[in-house]
């Protein structure tokens, strides 16, 4: 469960990053 969370929170940061950039 923890490892699905950690997923979707990288994700999300990787897109915040994006929008960021």
């Amino acid at each position: 469960m923890e490892f699905e969370v950690k997923k979707t929170f990288g994700k999300a940061r990787l897109g915040v990053m994006k929008l960021h950039h």
